[in-house]
């Protein structure tokens, strides 16, 4: 069977993975070894978009990566190529080729938040009023309402 990705971010070292294997959800923290490339004189398998060879730097950690690039950003003329965003380098190295995916597996979900407006309508950008509920409509599923303060339910 086939496995997909349905959520992959970056966080400290690791890759927090949520997936499908096997018709099965799945998910983990995977420590990550990002790979950058340098310039380099000798002929080799990887090229820019220019045709400049360039060598792999294979890093034990994001953070590795992470402060190699923080500490060349000043040096000029010193060049590093590759996927910064490493979320992205473990899709492209985990994930290679069309992902064929099946809606069925994803939960896709809509969320409303309500907010007071006893001073009329409120600015989104200052949240400026207090929280009343929260919504989660699961498409093709339940509805989850968190409330805040005192409520009843009907129904």
């Amino acid at each position: 069977m086939t496995s997909y990705y349905t959520n992959v971010a970056s966080v400290g070292n690791n890759i927090l993975y949520r997936g499908i294997k096997d018709g099965r959800r799945v998910k983990g923290k995977i420590p990550y070894s990002p790979t950058l490339f340098l310039p380099s004189k000798k002929p080799t398998k990887f090229k820019t978009l220019t045709g400049e060879h360039l060598e792999p730097m294979k890093f034990d950690s994001i953070r590795e990566a992470r402060d190699f690039v923080k500490r060349y950003d000043e040096v000029s003329n010193f060049k590093i190529y590759g996927q910064t965003r490493y979320e992205y380098a473990f899709i492209a190295d985990n994930h290679q080729g069309m992902v064929d995916w099946n809606i069925e597996d994803i939960s896709i979900a809509i969320i409303d938040i309500e907010v007071g407006s006893e001073n009329g309508f409120p600015d989104p950008y200052q949240a400026n009023e207090q929280i009343t509920a929260v919504c989660i409509k699961y498409l093709g599923g339940d509805t989850v309402v968190f409330g805040c303060g005192e409520y009843e339910t009907k129904g």
